[in-house]
């Protein structure tokens, strides 16, 4: 999947306001990189009194990615570099939790200035005794800036379970990702030199010394091409002779 343009600019403005808070690079090389996320004392949780009960809401600075209705809960995106014809896979090596009981999360409003008494609860999440979100981490969201390949790892500080009313805290996560050949992925690379791409890299990616080795100007083998070419040929329905 790739992002839009304005999606991407706002994970880029968020990761260089929190990312360099939140994330320590542990390990970096061109198979694989290894990040402790740290989120102790970053947030603080914020109460609110709604039809006689407290609630709770967690953010920073106000900014958010939930969608109206959520639990109100913040996000973490940290982008990085992945070379072309790679995949990206992680694995959470170890993670330090707490659980908090007994808690009501608000969820998210529609609008800065939306009333809490007329807050909308998703009932697909607020009525399911599971963990929202469900993962503490998730590598998502392909995207290609200019000449470089770039993926996005999403963290969850925090999960939020309606039903039980557990909130998981996850103090510290350290993560591998590694970069896995991409069977279905064809494309090969010529070397190019763009300074647009590397100050996007210096400053947008976790893995910058890496990454600027992953810039280069996508080709498609030609032998690809002739299969593609063939392989409509072969759908395209011929001209009938009178």
């Amino acid at each position: 999947m790739r992002f839009l343009l304005p999606t991407l600019i706002i994970i880029y403005i968020t990761q260089l306001s929190s990312g360099a808070q939140t994330i320590k690079l542990i390990e970096s090389s061109p198979e694989y990189i290894k990040v402790e996320l740290s989120y102790a004392g970053y947030y603080k949780i914020k109460e609110k009194v709604y039809q006689g009960k407290k609630f709770v809401y967690i953010e920073r600075d106000g900014v958010s990615f939930r969608k109206p209705g959520e639990p109100w809960l913040p996000t973490q995106i940290y982008n990085f570099g992945v070379p072309y014809n790679k995949k990206a896979n992680y694995k959470i090596l170890s993670l330090i939790q707490e659980k908090m009981q007994n808690i009501l999360v608000l969820p998210y409003p529609d609008s800065l200035n939306q009333p809490f008494n007329k807050l909308t609860f998703d009932a697909s999440i607020y009525t399911n005794n599971k963990f929202f979100p469900p993962l503490p981490v998730n590598v998502t969201g392909h995207f290609i800036m200019r000449y470089v390949n770039g993926t996005s790892l999403e963290a969850a500080p925090y999960q939020y379970n309606p039903i039980s009313r557990e909130l998981l805290f996850n103090n510290k996560i350290v993560v591998q990702i590694s970069f896995d050949t991409d069977p279905l992925s064809h494309i090969s690379t010529t070397k190019i030199k763009d300074k647009f791409t590397e100050d996007f890299i210096a400053t947008g990616f976790i893995n910058p010394k890496e990454a600027i080795e992953f810039i280069g100007k996508p080709v498609i083998p030609n032998r690809v091409v002739q299969d593609t070419i063939m392989s409509k040929s072969a759908h395209t329905p011929k001209q009938i002779s009178k």
